[in-house]
């Protein structure tokens, strides 16, 4: 972001703080970076109706905090329904495309573990979101590869966080910068294959002829 932000990046940022400040007031686990690849991918999913209310729901386990609280439930509702997710359901089945969380630059050994718990984290939620309860679908081809490589990205963000924790050895600058160039190319590539398996999903007439499996999260 620019030192002067535009009036739609202040919207932008004074939306998150809306919607962080809503979770955290519940007790949310999920974060808002993972909230909204979990909504893509319960947009985009085949496996059931996408209800945003039960979408909202999962984020607590399965039941709405405060449980038959209606003034909650009404809150919870208008600002992760009609605000994020019908705004993440507009925009992308419109065309524009997914972006991940902005992420300040990261440069030091904590910065950047954090940078890749983000990523995984989306991850993860794009894959909850998509698969909900089912451990196989069925895809089409388009939609399947981007996952194959998804998964695989997946794994290498799980190999550069234990690379990163192992304090044994120094993280000397050069393999910071290394680290940083590793993660922003697998952002790059994460966002991409995310952008085309949504629109493979979400395709009229698209023929789901492959099968997928849920990748193993943790």
């Amino acid at each position: 972001m620019s030192q002067y932000a535009t009036e739609p990046e202040l919207m932008a940022l004074l939306e998150s703080s809306r919607l962080t400040t809503l979770l955290e007031r519940y007790g949310c686990a999920v974060g808002l970076h993972e909230v909204r690849t979990r909504f893509l991918g319960n947009i985009a999913s085949p496996a059931q109706d996408a209800r945003a209310s039960d979408a909202v729901r999962q984020l607590w386990g399965g039941e709405f905090p405060h449980e038959g609280n209606l003034q909650v439930l009404d809150e919870l509702l208008s600002v992760l329904v009609d605000g994020l997710w019908n705004r993440i359901d507009a925009q992308h089945s419109g065309g524009k495309p997914f972006k991940l969380w902005v992420v300040e630059r990261a440069h030091t050994r904590e910065s950047l573990q954090q940078l890749a718990r983000v990523r995984t984290q989306e991850l993860d939620g794009f894959f909850k979101g998509l698969f909900g309860t089912e451990q196989q679908l069925e895809l089409p081809p388009a939609a399947s590869r981007a996952l194959d490589v998804l998964a695989a990205i997946r794994d290498l963000l799980s190999g550069v966080m234990e690379l990163l924790a192992d304090t044994r050895q120094q993280a000397k600058a050069q393999d910071l910068k290394s680290a940083a160039r590793s993660l922003r190319k697998l952002s790059e590539h994460m966002e991409r294959e995310i952008n085309k398996a949504f629109r493979a999903c979400r395709r009229p007439g698209a023929p789901a002829s492959r099968v997928a499996s849920k990748p193993t999260l943790h």
